[in-house]
């Protein structure tokens, strides 16, 4: 059944649907998300845009259904972290936050920025003091090497799984099971790829976004 839900959900967000569409009752998509326990289906929204303010004719937000409904469930306490307020950062170092975030460039001049201040306190600082020239030659290889690493990555696709335009995708979604599916680049996942909501694509052999590189870390 979550299954089934979480399809259908992804698949009318693929068709362009408004996450925040509201129904007679003013309830929106996260709310009925919410009475269908399915927490899955919270987090996707949320990443999608839905409004977690949002209130129905009870002027209940999804978190106050939550706090109604939801108490006796074992995992209450993570419904209660994706609904809460996100704190929010440009540049998350643990994990990104269950709301929408853009692709930008400023974490890459703050890498470069810290870099380059890096290699001249090392060249005109600290090397003068040693007075050991093979110091300096050492240092500035190693700088090199990172940064030809450093803009291989920026600048290198992570693998992005492809769409075959000669795949029929009505043929397919009715002849492979939806968890193999991504209904948003309409492709057929291979093993360990995911759908990174950052840059709107699914990478093969995904491990994370890095906001450092301004990509995914992939095949």
């Amino acid at each position: 059944m979550q299954n089934k839900q979480e399809t259908s959900v992804k698949f009318l967000i693929s068709l362009g649907a408004t996450v925040n569409a509201v129904n007679d009752l003013g309830m929106t998509c996260l709310h009925e998300a919410v009475i269908a326990e399915n927490l899955r289906i919270c987090k996707d929204l949320c990443v999608k845009g839905a409004d977690r303010n949002a209130k129905n004719q009870k002027n209940e937000t999804p978190l106050d259904l939550a706090k109604l409904r939801l108490k006796h469930l074992k995992n209450f306490k993570s419904f209660e972290s994706v609904l809460s307020k996100q704190l929010f950062s440009r540049c998350p170092f643990y994990k990104l936050p269950y709301m929408p975030v853009e692709r930008n460039k400023v974490h890459e001049i703050i890498f470069l920025i810290l870099f380059v201040f890096i290699w001249v306190n090392n060249v005109f600082v600290i090397e003068p003091v040693l007075d050991v020239y093979y110091f300096m030659v050492s240092t500035t290889l190693c700088m090199v090497k990172l940064a030809i690493t450093y803009g291989m990555m920026c600048f290198k696709e992570p693998g992005y799984v492809e769409q075959d335009a000669e795949l029929d995708w009505l043929e397919v979604m009715k002849k492979v099971p939806s968890k193999y599916l991504c209904l948003e680049c309409k492709v057929v996942r291979p093993p360990r790829s995911v759908h990174c909501s950052v840059c709107n694509k699914c990478v093969d052999r995904y491990e994370a976004h890095s906001f450092w590189t301004n990509s995914c870390v992939g095949r």
